[in-house]
């Protein structure tokens, strides 16, 4: 992507976004994205790529684009480290107690809950095939396109989380027990990036999600922030399937 960003949106990220413009505006890549990004977007990348942040949750509806936003800023964290910084994408399997004894490698059971990240990835003309470590082929991959881990929250205990952007996707199939497994094991040099939608929780009991339990474990603490995005891309079937009111048990 070689688009130049527009002179109008690129007055207001420099106004109003500062850690935007230091961090993404001198790379072409992430030029259609901004120009396209709402100002909620923008405050959602400002304060993930806000070096006095640790932590950013973000609660919005389907078709937000939050994961977008998230890899984005997970990859301008990357560049800006040197490469050092490696994106770690982390997933919840709802039917975790299957997914032992689904057939293939740990890379494999995987591979079908990482969707959402294989998307951005490909909306950003990136290959996961490339992007995204396979232990599996990973004398095959070019150790320059790789900048990609993913893993499912149940082969996370025992793991040191250093020095990576973790984004825990889809947090609201998380029981609060889930998200102490993976925050409890993150060092001060990791970003974290935690994204879901409240409303739609897949558990079995609902009650379970530590999503919103956790956003109020950190509100008011001076490194966390609480993003909510509104606008819907997908378009009005979307945003209005969206809206439907039922019980939750």
């Amino acid at each position: 992507m070689t688009k130049s960003l527009d002179k109008g949106k690129l007055h207001i990220i420099k106004e109003n976004y500062p850690n935007v413009k230091h961090k993404m505006t001198q790379y072409t890549v992430f030029n259609e994205f901004l120009d396209k990004a709402t100002d909620e977007q923008l405050d959602m990348l400002n304060s993930i790529l806000d070096d006095k942040v640790q932590i950013v949750f973000t609660n919005a509806n389907s078709g937000t684009g939050k994961t977008q936003m998230a890899v984005l800023a997970a990859y301008a964290l990357y560049l800006e480290s040197g490469r050092s910084q490696e994106l770690l994408y982390i997933m919840s399997p709802v039917e975790e107690g299957s997914l032992g004894f689904t057939k293939g490698s740990i890379h494999d059971k995987e591979a079908k809950y990482m969707t959402p990240l294989f998307d951005a990835l490909e909306a950003m003309d990136m290959v996961p095939a490339q992007t995204v470590r396979n232990p599996e082929i990973e004398g095959d991959q070019n150790p320059d396109d790789v900048w990609c881990n993913t893993k499912t929250h149940v082969y996370v205990r025992g793991s040191n989380i250093k020095n990576k952007t973790l984004i825990i996707e889809e947090a609201q199939n998380f029981t609060t027990n889930d998200l102490q497994k993976v925050l409890s094991r993150v060092h001060d040099n990791t970003k974290v990036i935690c994204i879901g939608h409240d409303k739609q929780i897949d558990l079995q009991k609902p009650n379970k999600s530590g999503f919103t339990r956790y956003i109020e474990h950190f509100e008011g603490i001076d490194y966390a922030r609480v993003h909510h995005l509104t606008k819907n891309f997908r378009g009005k079937l979307s945003l209005h399937s969206d809206s439907i009111k039922f019980e939750r048990k």
